[in-house]
């Protein structure tokens, strides 16, 4: 089994995690993405979406990191995908919401180029859809608590996109 992978992709830590964390054999190629590996030769064909992470197991290969998590945690039996399908359920829901409500909240203020500006209170607004021909973006802003250190500080700061 092979991961093609880069540790700076985001997509890709949740994978690498799974794999450490359960001991799972599993070799690493990096495809560097930073100069554009995944869009040459040999990993564009062997991969059509030229993206990572990608698994390789035999005859299988697997592009998205929420498909890959999910096939190994059932190869593996791991506890942490249970067979219960409420249970189940409930897990594969946070899954979708990660990849599709909060991505499109959080991800497209840091990868579409517009006027953001930084306020608490667009942090709790969910962003429209937008059609193709939409040219304007809502000005949107997200802040983030993290807590460091043995004297749990809590650092506060602003994410913002602009042009």
């Amino acid at each position: 089994m092979k991961l093609y992978m880069h540790p700076v992709s985001t997509a890709t830590r949740p994978v690498r995690l799974l794999i450490a964390e359960n001991g799972i054999k599993c070799d690493e190629e990096m495809v560097d993405i930073l100069k554009g590996a995944h869009y040459q030769e040999p990993y564009a064909s062997i991969n059509p979406n030229r993206m990572v992470p990608m698994l390789e197991d035999g005859d299988l290969r697997l592009t998205e990191s929420s498909a890959i998590l999910k096939y190994l945690a059932d190869k593996y039996d791991l506890p942490s995908y249970p067979k219960d399908l409420k249970k189940r359920a409930k897990i594969n829901e946070v899954m979708d919401w990660l990849n599709t409500q909060f991505y499109r909240d959080f991800g497209y203020g840091l990868t579409i180029r517009s006027s953001f500006r930084t306020t608490s209170a667009a942090a709790t607004k969910r962003m429209p859809a937008l059609s193709p021909g939409d040219r304007k973006l809502p000005k949107i802003g997200y802040e983030f608590s993290t807590t460091t250190g043995s004297d749990q500080k809590t650092n506060t700061s602003a994410v913002t996109n602009s042009p």
